[in-house]
């Protein structure tokens, strides 16, 4: 492919790709093969090191733009994490027992495969119950989906006090906003390709309605 690119004549050249960084330098070398034939013309060693690291960052330099957190850091503010302890609920203690039960060969054999799936499904129990098919009761209504795990319980909880002192509150993942209470709240769902530098700076300090 890179042969049948390099035969094409092109006054610019623009090279789009997904991953940010690639996967080894031989990869990365051949993206910036096409980009500039002259500069990196054959491949570098497989296994850069000392001045030969050195000069192939400084060869990246003029065409990769890279920003660390040290670079930032400055900038944000500072980071506060909260740790709140819960109990399970009654169903999730019950669905807690249940998969040790089926799963007590698993626990106690050598199949480590087998273990990390039963730690997996301990895991979802911990989160929510409802995360394993056939558990969740009918009707489908948002009370009991609170009420049956501890950590929406708690989730709960905190939004009420959240509400109260007039705090903006983020969802990363949508489905647990559709599974709470959000009464009295004014939702804003946004979706990823709609989140851009503009959007930040006229949401980020609206007044909250």
């Amino acid at each position: 492919m890179d042969t049948t690119l390099q035969d094409n004549f092109s006054g610019f050249r623009l090279l789009l790709t997904e991953t940010p960084v690639q996967n080894n330098v031989h990869e990365l070398w051949s993206l910036l093969h096409f980009i500039d034939p002259t500069t990196f013309d054959g491949f570098p060693q497989s296994n850069l090191s000392g001045d030969a690291l050195d000069t192939f960052h400084a060869s990246l330099r003029p065409y990769m733009l890279r920003r660390k957190k040290s670079d930032v850091l400055k900038d944000l503010p500072d980071k506060h994490e909260s740790i709140l302890y819960t109990k399970l609920t009654k169903m999730q203690r019950d669905v807690y027992r249940g998969v040790l039960t089926k799963d007590r060969k698993m626990v106690g054999g050598k199949n480590s495969t087998s273990l990390i799936n039963t730690l997996l499904n301990l895991r979802k129990c911990c989160n929510h119950p409802y995360l394993f098919e056939g558990v969740e009761p009918e009707p489908n209504k948002r009370e009991h989906i609170v009420l049956n795990s501890g950590k929406m319980i708690i989730l709960d909880k905190l939004l009420e006090k959240m509400k109260r002192e007039n705090h903006k509150i983020l969802f990363k993942i949508i489905c647990i906003y559709a599974s709470i209470p959000m009464s009295g709240w004014t939702a804003l769902h946004v979706e990823r390709n709609v989140i851009t530098p503009r959007w930040i700076y006229k949401h980020k300090n609206a007044p909250i309605e």
